[in-house]
């Protein structure tokens, strides 16, 4: 106890060197929190917005669909959807279930014509599933079976307005080209060039009619359920399909997000592994910061070193001063690192816009405001982690300092 009050008086005694060794550690530890918490932010918010705009969580297809899924197959898909939907409702934690059908189209103001890929869908259920009805910039979302819903994009593109007539050209399911024609409800804006440019939504009821398919029939079914579980919802529906009668002999298959976003989680992976590596290198130059910062200023003390020892200290109490102050310098440091990083956070706990600051054709989703995502662990590892260093920073210095004779320490010029 008397060594650690001696080691608090020392550590308060020479307020520079203790002040810039606080400040050197306390860097250190808010920029790894504050980056580690801007990578978890950034993995959450392209995640959940992959599965807000498009994905949803888990989705039951035909069991051949996926393997053909690139010229979007008719012949693939899911004959009984109601079946389907009935069954869905009977899994825990269920939130939404809706029925889609996928397929590639020409869209016409009826004087140009562009290609667009073309999403029917339940519009009771989408706005429930994903986020496209709450990001319109003009108009509503589907009310009747020939209400349309194109990006700004697009609309841009072709001189679109909400209530305009357009029109729309397919192949059915027997290849004949059919042209059906609808009229424009809303336009969305998500940001993402992708979408905003390329897709479009109807009605289930203009899907199928636009390609001559029966009245229950769909390439999915997409499902949303509470929580960010996934992988658990996942496991539960391929479990629960396998145990229902009605459905155990249909060729169906269920299918987790991230099978229809593989573009995105490779990206997404390969981008935070580059961080992941940064970040390490960063640590690696922190720690090694600080073992300097200490080293130095255990050798400015060998004077006083051996004033100590001609005092009558022992070498092992002397080790033991210099490793406690160490201790106390490097959770010091590590606090102080902490509070700023909590600073940090709240100042940016709205998030910033990145969309202005990436290219429009980036395969990366982002539709809403990046924030960083603190959590507790990291304080704490921090906090432990500056103090474990600080004392191996002191360790070898005081082991020095500990074999030093009198004379010798006495006689320095340090």
């Amino acid at each position: 106890m008397e060594i650690f009050k001696v080691a608090l008086r020392n550590v308060f005694r020479n307020p520079r060197r203790t002040f810039l060794n606080v400040i050197a550690i306390a860097l250190g530890v808010m920029v790894l929190i504050s980056m580690q918490a801007w990578i978890i932010g950034m993995e959450q918010t392209v995640y959940q917005t992959q599965r807000d705009i498009d994905t949803a969580d888990v989705q039951i297809l035909n069991r051949g669909y996926e393997a053909e899924s690139v010229r979007l197959p008719l012949d693939l898909g899911i004959t009984d959807t109601k079946a389907v939907e009935t069954f869905a409702h009977t899994l825990p934690g269920l939130e939404a279930v809706g029925a889609r059908i996928d397929y590639a189209a020409g869209i016409s103001n009826g004087v140009t014509s562009v290609p667009v890929q073309v999403r029917g869908v339940d519009p009771r259920a989408e706005p429930k599933l994903t986020t496209i009805a709450r990001n319109l910039t003009a108009g509503t979302w589907m009310k009747g079976p020939n209400d349309i819903v194109v990006g700004s994009g697009l609309a841009a593109t072709l001189g679109l307005h909400v209530g305009q007539q357009v029109f729309l050209t397919a192949l059915d399911r027997y290849g004949v080209r059919n042209l059906v024609s609808g009229t424009i409800s809303g336009i969305f804006s998500l940001g993402f060039a992708l979408f905003d440019h390329h897709i479009i939504f109807t009605t289930l009821d203009k899907a199928r009619e636009a390609l001559s398919l029966r009245p229950d029939f769909a390439t999915r079914v997409v499902l949303r359920f509470h929580g960010n579980d996934t992988a658990a919802d996942t496991a539960e529906t391929i479990r629960a399909l396998k145990r229902n009668a009605t459905l155990a002999g249909q060729p169906l298959k269920v299918y987790e997000w991230k099978e229809f976003a593989q573009t995105v989680v490779s990206s997404i992976d390969s981008r935070i592994r580059i961080l992941t590596l940064m970040l390490g290198i960063l640590v690696l130059l922190v720690a090694v910061g600080i073992l300097n910062s200490l080293s130095m200023s255990v050798q400015e003390r060998f004077r006083e070193i051996g004033t100590l020892r001609a005092l009558g200290m022992k070498r092992k109490n002397l080790r033991r001063l210099f490793l406690t102050e160490g201790l106390l310098l490097g959770a010091l440091g590590g606090i102080v690192g902490v509070l700023a990083a909590l600073a940090l956070g709240i100042a940016f706990a709205g998030g910033i816009d990145v969309r202005k600051l990436l290219p429009e054709n980036m395969p990366i989703p982002f539709t809403s405001l990046l924030k960083p995502v603190y959590q507790p662990l990291p304080f704490v590892l921090a906090i432990a982690g500056s103090a474990l260093i600080a004392v191996l920073g002191a360790w070898l210095p005081a082991r020095r300092a500990g074999k030093l004779h009198i004379v010798d320490a006495l006689g320095s010029h340090l």
